[in-house]
């Protein structure tokens, strides 16, 4: 994208205007705050009567304009017809996208779990951070950090029963200690159908694991 904003020659940030709908990147890998139906509803609503009030927050790399913060209004703006979003640029790196994204979903509700999960593995993995510094950048406890990554690769429906809150996350992490696709399934739908406490489900787990290992 040509800049037409003036980024590069911008000394003094941040930069507060009109972008054009089209010319913001939402990144593959972020976490979106889950809004009710009904606020849904009204959200939506309100965007095509007074337009976007509350201007969305993107970060500029040196080549794109990409967002943090702000996706149901830029959706919005666009599926209205508006041409541009007011909004709030700095400069940055993805890291940056990446890290103010968590922080920005902690603030404002609950994302899914999942999104979470895929924003701390690339940190973690792509940027090469470790959990304390993602913790002091972000806020979150880093015990609950360590739960995130522990069940980065587990089984896709442990993590649909997490978005759903079907199991808590100590559950979960629990339970993708069992690397057997089938025996965790298993014992995932054991616990959903009994509403089983963290503590439960670790023992279980225990038991499970000690079983398995016998049989080798």
């Amino acid at each position: 994208m040509r800049d037409k904003y003036g980024f590069k020659s911008r000394k003094r940030w941040p930069w507060l205007g009109e972008l054009d709908v089209n010319d913001v990147v939402v990144p593959d890998i972020r976490v979106t705050a889950v809004m009710p139906p009904e606020l849904e509803e009204q959200f939506r609503g309100s965007i095509r009567a007074q337009g976007v009030l509350n201007p969305i927050k993107c970060i500029w790399d040196g080549e794109n304009i990409i967002l943090v913060d702000g996706l149901h209004r830029l959706m919005e703006a666009r599926a209205a017809g508006h041409k541009t979003v007011p909004a709030i640029v700095v400069p940055g790196s993805i890291k940056d996208v990446m890290l103010q994204n968590l922080t920005t979903g902690k603030l404002q509700g609950r994302g899914k779990v999942t999104e979470m999960i895929r924003v701390v593995k690339y940190l973690v993995e792509e940027e090469h951070m470790g959990l304390e510094d993602i913790a002091v950048q972000t806020g979150y406890k880093l015990r609950y950090l360590e739960d995130l990554l522990a069940i980065a690769r587990a089984h896709p429906d442990l993590l649909r029963a997490l978005d759903e809150e079907l199991i808590p996350l100590g559950a979960a992490k629990e339970l993708a200690r069992i690397k057997e696709p089938e025996v965790m399934l298993r014992l995932l739908y054991q616990v959903i159908q009994y509403r089983m406490k963290v503590q439960d489900v670790k023992e279980l787990v225990d038991k499970t694991l000690e079983v398995l290992e016998k049989r080798k």
